[in-house]
């Protein structure tokens, strides 16, 4: 059961991101990259 649960979730995350990224265009995708981009340095800085 959690495993189904995990599957409904991870669709609509992905569901959530098409929709955001249709709303927002890539204004969206480039703040999307880059949030990620410096999530991953400062996991590096961290690390």
């Amino acid at each position: 059961m959690s495993s189904r649960g995990g599957e409904v979730r991870a669709i609509f995350v992905c569901i959530s991101i098409v929709v955001f990224g249709v709303l927002f265009g890539r204004n969206f995708v480039f703040v999307l990259s880059k949030g990620l981009w410096i999530g991953k340095n400062e996991l590096f800085l961290q690390g």
